[in-house]
């Protein structure tokens, strides 16, 4: 029987919080990077989201 590799993984801590700036919106992708606020953005936001929950699209 094959021994299996332990693998180690360095994890970053993840904020608790994320204060977003007023006219700003959080991407969904990456959960830090903050874009404008735009009816466009919101668009691309939201199919980004779907993407992922419904179709199964990795992040």
């Amino acid at each position: 029987m094959a021994a299996e590799s332990q693998q180690t993984s360095t994890l970053e801590p993840k904020p608790s919080a994320i204060i977003v700036a007023q006219g700003k919106v959080l991407d969904f992708i990456d959960g830090t990077t903050q874009r404008e606020e735009t009816p466009e953005e919101y668009v691309r936001q939201e199919i980004a989201k779907s993407l992922v929950r419904e179709y199964h699209y990795s992040k």
